[in-house]
């Protein structure tokens, strides 16, 4: 601009100076450069006069340092100026999670989140360009349909043959040897204790069979092991011997050890009648 005044001056012109002067940028029609291929740093300038003749216009175009926005920078058209990333908006999403039936069938599910997104608004539409996104956050994981059913329960007396067939069990409740969990229980040695099932099996007209742990109103394992502190084991076995309980009382308890056995088994109900194998110490015969 001062070479143009510098001239007007040596032409002899003084006083009042008017000359028409317009700028635009590329929203002028005029403009043919496509302002998203200039970059966040440059623009197009037009400028259009009525100054004619030798006279002419210097313009001089600075930004700052000259050197652009910093690094890590651009220029936001909201912020008005060079600036880190800001925050532009928040991004709703989802994505599929996992969940299970707690019997059969199958279900899906899903869960919801949010985002952010950062970067700037360039000159001169706006257009963003993206740096970077925040994690997302995820609320809780959302049933969206299951197709799930619960498992039917189990039948509370299972029947373990057809109607009319029979099997064979083993009652706990009869004490035979170590393998029983009641071998171990009573004040007794070892070899008082086979001493005491030996003499129930010899005893009782071939029935052969072990004595019962306990029942209300008999004088069972544990209770022969109990008079221990007063007798010896040679004058409890005796005892045991002596004891006149008819055979009809013997078959009552064995079966009444049987039936507790099958009912434990199969459940009240899902069985006909558990009866004492003779000769087997403590197994039972269970009639569906």
């Amino acid at each position: 601009m001062t070479g143009f005044v510098a001239n007007f001056l040596k032409g002899g012109l003084v006083g009042l100076l008017c000359v028409p002067l317009m700028l635009w940028a590329a929203e002028s029609p005029r403009a043919a450069v496509d302002q998203a291929s200039l970059g966040a740093n440059k623009a197009d300038i037009h400028l259009q006069t009525t100054i004619n003749g030798d006279n002419h216009m210097d313009i001089v175009i600075t930004s700052g340092s000259g050197q652009g926005c910093s690094a890590g920078q651009l220029w936001d058209i909201v912020m008005g100026g060079c600036t880190p990333a800001v925050y532009l908006r928040t991004v709703s999403t989802s994505r599929s999670c996992d969940c299970s039936c707690p019997g059969k069938g199958s279900c899906s599910a899903s869960q919801s989140g949010t985002y952010h997104v950062y970067g700037w608004r360039l000159p001169t539409d706006g257009r963003e360009q993206i740096s970077s996104y925040s994690d997302p956050v995820w609320q809780a994981c959302s049933v969206t349909s299951n197709s799930c059913e619960a498992e039917a329960p189990p039948p509370s007396n299972p029947p373990i043959g057809a109607p009319g067939t029979t099997t064979a069990i083993v009652v706990a409740n009869l004490v035979c040897d170590a393998s029983n969990p009641r071998f171990s229980q009573g004040a007794g040695s070892i070899d008082q204790k086979l001493k005491i099932i030996q003499a129930y099996k010899d005893h009782y007209n071939g029935f052969g069979r072990c004595p019962e742990y306990t029942y209300a109103g008999y004088q069972g394992y544990f209770d022969w092991q109990a008079l221990l502190t007063s007798y010896s084991i040679d004058s409890i076995v005796a005892m045991i011997k002596a004891s006149p309980v008819p055979d009809s009382e013997v078959q009552k308890v064995v079966n009444l050890a049987c039936e507790a056995g099958a009912s434990a088994v199969f459940g009240p109900g899902g069985y006909v009648k558990s009866t004492y194998i003779m000769g087997s110490g403590n197994g039972c015969q269970v009639l569906f």
